[in-house]
This record gives C-alpha cells, sequence and structure tokens, in this order.
C-alpha cells in the first residue's frame, strides 16, 4: 500500500498541495516496498519559501529584543507542555528492543 503524505508542502501560511517538483516515493526498508509518496518543492514552490522567509524575517526584526525573548519562551513551555515522552513511535521502539532484549537474555 502507497500513500501520499497529507498536507504537502507549508509555504507562510498556505498549504501546497500540488507542487511542480514532482514527487519523491519512500521506500520502507524493512519490506523494500514503497510505502509513501512525498512531494517535493520544485523552482516555484523555492522561490516563493524563500520570499516567505525574508518576509517573516523582516517580521521579527521588527521586534524588541525583549519580546523575541518572550515569544520563544512561550515557544518552549508550549513544546515543553505538550511533550509527550515517550510517545507512541518512541514506546514501539522501546517495546521491540525490550523483546529482543528477552529474546537475546531469557531471565
Amino acid at each position: 500500500m502507497t500513500a501520499t503524505l497529507a498536507g504537502g508542502l507549508l509555504i507562510g501560511d498556505d498549504r501546497i498541495i500540488e507542487s511542480s517538483g514532482g514527487t519523491y516515493v519512500h521506500i520502507y526498508p524493512a519490506t523494500g516496498q514503497p510505502n509513501a509518496h512525498i512531494p517535493l518543492a520544485g523552482a516555484d514552490e523555492i522561490d516563493r519559501a524563500v520570499a516567505s522567509g525574508w518576509e517573516a524575517h523582516r517580521e521579527w526584526m521588527s521586534l524588541t529584543v525583549d519580546r523575541r525573548r518572550d515569544l520563544l519562551t512561550d515557544l518552549a513551555d508550549a513544546v515543553h507542555e505538550n511533550l509527550e515522552w515517550p510517545g507512541p513511535a518512541q514506546r514501539r521502539r522501546l517495546r521491540g528492543a525490550n523483546l529482543l532484549r528477552r529474546q537475546r537474555d531469557p531471565a
């Protein structure tokens, strides 16, 4: 089964579903089979992203140093409050590692 990743490219506030750069087919290493098509940015999307980045840079630099510090502190707090460790992917890896360890070193 091959899926196209939901969401596409994010440029500024815009979600770009179709891109001029085509797609990359991701191969799942465990099976050797494709499992996702990943949209790639072409020249048009890169130009839009660079322009969006410069606009964001101008907005950021227009803020005072204290305001930038406060925004970064708020961002760090939000990340910390919403950090789930271990998350589902990490729990799967930990379970797999524990299973391998038990098979190798039975108690």
